[in-house]
């Protein structure tokens, strides 16, 4: 016996469909075997609550969704003598609910999008400061190779130092393009994926690299910014995306130069116990630095952009 809308939606009232199989044929083959599923564990006894399948309607000429509850039916001695289901049709409620979920995923989509917007901000400046300051370099010292060459004198060192600081702000070019192609890449974001271009890499040359490209900010802070490499990882070659790599690395050391207003900055890559190493750099590092609480809340992007923080000394930074 079927009532509600699980009798309406097969297009006949509760009593003409006594007898019936089936919800008049409107029920799918997988469909009928779950509802004599269901039946069965009522005809046993059992009460069962929120079931759900679905059903071709005669009346609406669509599938309806029914939330079916059913019970057994018992005779004046107790004995089950047949089933009794009511349902309802929870179309609406369920389009209200993947209404509410897919509105619930472009929040998160929009929250995801901000906060990768934001990091890319900070990630970006730090290799066009590169740029910026290497081509600055290397005009004033083209301007004094002119000079050299106006008074009759050699301009090699010069030549050379210019094609340094040249090569050098080509280097940070491709990192910004290679940020600015992932803001244009939104489709990333949306799939909750940023592919990794893995390739083999020599990690000395990769944080070389990475150091010299912001040695013009260490000289306009008059700061001394230098590198040690561990021998043993000098010559190592890894499997990983450089240019993330160097990203990090960046961050790094410009945060290390910013709030540090006089002495070193000292960038430090060798092999070490974890337990050892958190020991050296908590003695190594008197600089004020980023509170941890603030790092954390920064989500990893360091959104400050002032500077005059931080306290006299060194800041070391290490890696292991």
């Amino acid at each position: 016996e079927a009532g509600g809308a699980a009798g309406s939606a097969g297009g006949a009232a509760p009593l003409a469909m006594l007898g019936e199989t089936s919800l008049a044929s409107g029920v799918s083959v997988e469909g009928e075997a779950a509802m004599l599923q269901m039946l069965s564990c009522a005809l046993e006894g059992n009460q069962v609550s929120c079931f759900d399948f679905e059903v071709l309607s005669r009346n609406h000429h669509r599938l309806v969704q029914l939330q079916v509850n059913a019970e057994p039916k018992l005779d004046a001695a107790g004995n089950v003598v047949g089933v009794v289901c009511v349902g309802q049709d929870v179309f609406s409620q369920k389009e209200m609910v993947r209404e509410h979920l897919e509105n619930l995923k472009l929040k998160e989509i929009n929250i995801a999008k901000d906060a990768f917007l934001a990091c890319m901000s900070h990630e970006m400046r730090t290799p066009l400061n590169g740029l910026l300051g290497m081509l600055q370099m290397a005009l004033a010292e083209s301007e004094k190779a002119v000079e050299l060459e106006s008074s009759g004198q050699a301009a090699s060192t010069r030549v050379v130092a210019i094609r340094r600081y040249v090569t050098q702000a080509k280097n940070s070019g491709m990192l910004l393009l290679s940020l600015i192609n992932d803001i244009l890449d939104i489709t990333r974001i949306e799939t909750g994926q940023m592919a990794l271009d893995m390739a083999a890499f020599s990690l000395g040359g990769a944080l070389e690299e990475a150091v010299a490209l912001l040695q013009h900010k260490a000289s306009e802070k008059r700061i001394t910014l230098s590198l040690e490499v561990d021998p043993t990882l000098s010559a190592l070659w890894l499997e990983g995306d450089l240019k993330r790599i160097q990203q990090v690395v960046l961050n790094l050391v410009w945060n290390a130069l910013k709030f540090t207003p006089q002495g070193r900055v000292s960038v430090t890559a060798s092999l070490r116990d974890p337990m050892a190493d958190a020991e050296a750099e908590a003695e190594e590092d008197p600089s004020v630095g980023l509170v941890s609480s603030k790092a954390r809340s920064n989500g990893g992007c360091s959104s400050s952009d002032g500077g005059g923080e931080g306290g006299e000394g060194d800041a070391g930074g290490g890696g292991g």
